[in-house]
């Protein structure tokens, strides 16, 4: 969802944007951010998702299906991957294909994605946190050795958004 936002952040409520989404169809998380992608896209009635392909969580598909997806879709803008490899992909094909000044990619990352997000090659993206959640799960098994039996059985952690402007303090949090 943060990612979308962002988005629409970077585009406005009026601006044209064709997307493309390097999912991971087979994965529940994937899916799941994919969704809130589109969820949070909805506030701009010119913002419309054109192909959605797998990208099976590889570099390698992901290079190949992003490239399929752009050389198929001219009018295409914008780019969402929801895993860093499929990610990392999709920002080799943009730079084969030339369109670096025309595509911009949005993704879920990890260090290599948010390092692409400093050095310009990716828009913004989200990051898991997976020290905060261990802390999280160390903090709920002290309460309940503790006696606290309210505990939630879902806990939420949302991924922490990256952008420009906080890429480089974000960095050493990312895995």
């Amino acid at each position: 969802y943060y990612i979308g936002q962002q988005l629409i952040e970077d585009i406005g409520t009026e601006a044209a944007a064709v997307i493309g989404i390097g999912g991971e169809p087979t994965s529940v998380s994937a899916n799941t951010r994919d969704d809130g992608f589109k969820d949070a896209i909805k506030v701009n009635p010119n913002a419309k998702v054109d192909a959605l392909v797998n990208g099976k969580d590889e570099e390698t598909t992901g290079l190949r299906v992003t490239t399929e997806m752009l050389q198929g879709n001219p009018t295409m803008n914008i780019v969402y991957s929801d895993t860093e490899p499929a990610a990392l992909g999709a920002a080799a094909a943009i730079k084969e294909l030339g369109l670096e000044d025309k595509v911009k990619l949005y993704a879920f990352v990890d260090k290599n994605g948010v390092k692409m997000i400093m050095d310009g090659k990716m828009v913004a993206g989200a990051i898991q946190e997976p020290a905060r959640l261990a802390q999280i799960q160390v903090e709920n098994i002290k309460k309940y050795l503790e006696g606290d039996t309210s505990l939630e059985y879902i806990v939420n952690s949302p991924p922490l958004l990256v952008n420009s402007d906080n890429a480089e303090e974000v960095l050493p949090a990312a895995y």
